[in-house]
């Protein structure tokens, strides 16, 4: 995928496991995440503002 390709993803259940691991890597790629779950305060606890 080229950098013109990358756009945004709604990630639910990313606050652990799978979900969180794929938001991390595609963050990392440049991605923007938007990061569903059910718990508000594992939410907070997942992301990593820079």
């Amino acid at each position: 995928m080229t950098n013109s390709e990358k756009t945004s993803v709604l990630i639910t259940g990313g606050n652990k496991g799978l979900g969180l691991e794929s938001a991390r890597r595609l963050g990392e790629l440049g991605w923007t995440i938007l990061l569903g779950s059910r718990d508000e305060g594992r939410d907070s606890r997942s992301i990593d503002t820079p």
